[in-house]
């Protein structure tokens, strides 16, 4: 083995050995450009895309048919809370509820007669697109005091099955006014 003059000590062989090799690495350095090689690049690129094509199959097709049968659900009680919180006993005229306009996709919650409407955020409300409301017979549902569903003159309705989309429906119960 040859010796380093100098360097008569392995500690010492280990030092220099150490500053030969980052004395090299910096020469190679100071030649090359700082930055990323295209193929880099392509690779990073390429195993983002996988990332997101996975991403998107996982992501739940039938989100904004629940959201939109949350946020109908939301409105239904909303105004039978509306009923409760007036007094509108079985028999009186006027109760509050929601009227759905089939053909826009639309309800607003308001008193039978139109003559108040609740806050704006109830007031003509769409549905996301693509969601389509079918109501069983009535496109309105008013609730008594009590809560129980009625028609327009107070006359109380059976249970009521309203369809969203196309596997999602809300029943309201006759006889509880509880909405599912």
């Amino acid at each position: 083995m040859a010796v380093i003059p100098g360097t008569d000590t392995p500690l010492l062989r280990t030092s220099f050995l150490l500053s030969s090799i980052h004395n090299f690495c910096r020469i190679n350095r100071s030649n090359r450009q700082s930055g990323f090689t295209l193929t880099e690049i392509v690779i990073v690129i390429v195993i983002l895309g996988i990332l997101s094509i996975i991403a998107v199959a996982r992501y739940p097709s039938g989100l904004s048919e629940e959201a939109a049968v949350l946020e109908f659900k939301r409105a239904v009680r909303y105004a039978q809370h509306k009923a409760i919180t007036h007094r509108f006993y079985p028999g009186v005229n006027n109760p509050w509820g929601i009227s759905v306009n089939d053909a826009a996709d639309q309800y607003t919650v308001r008193r039978a007669d139109s003559s108040e409407f609740a806050e704006p955020e109830f007031v003509n409300r769409s549905l996301p697109s693509n969601t389509v409301i079918t109501t069983g017979g009535t496109s309105e549902i008013y609730f008594n005091g009590l809560g129980e569903p009625t028609d327009n003159t107070g006359t109380l309705l059976g249970d009521t099955f309203i369809s969203i989309g196309t596997v999602s429906s809300i029943t309201v119960y006759a006889e509880t006014g509880y909405v599912e």
